[in-house]
């Protein structure tokens, strides 16, 4: 499910849910039961603004940021891996930028066995099936 709202506390506070800045809109994404994100359609080398909400984080635990399919991790040393700690609020946050090519950009969060994954698209959508 993907809503477009201005930023505020999950209305859910038992379940992830992650905020995504894109441009001047905010959307917020909830995980389905395997941890996939709703998908968030974005234009070629956009920055992001992330921020997950992890109700079963506990401040200092560290989640590990990967990407799967490209794009960077902006300000962290590695482009494309970092640690991140979730804070006071149970949220962790970071900077990330799609590549210019269409396709895919699957973020990892993980923590343990504790695996979310967030999805983001450039491009224009597939067809999924065409009517005859």
């Amino acid at each position: 499910m993907v809503d477009v709202v201005p930023g505020a506390q999950p209305a859910d506070d038992k379940q992830p849910q992650a905020e995504v800045q894109v441009g001047g809109a905010i959307y917020r994404v909830t995980p389905n039961d395997s941890g996939y994100f709703g998908q968030i359609d974005v234009a070629a080398d956009q920055k992001l603004k992330v921020k997950v909400y992890m109700p079963d984080g506990q401040p200092g635990d560290n989640y590990i940021v990967q990407l799967e399919d490209g794009g960077k991790l902006l300000g962290q040393k590695l482009p494309a891996a970092t640690s991140v700690v979730v804070d006071d609020a149970k949220q962790i946050a970071f900077n990330y930028q799609v590549s210019n090519q269409p396709g895919i950009y699957r973020v990892v969060l993980r923590s343990g066995g504790n695996v979310k994954v967030l999805n983001f698209w450039v491009g224009p959508e597939l067809p999924v099936s065409v009517a005859r």
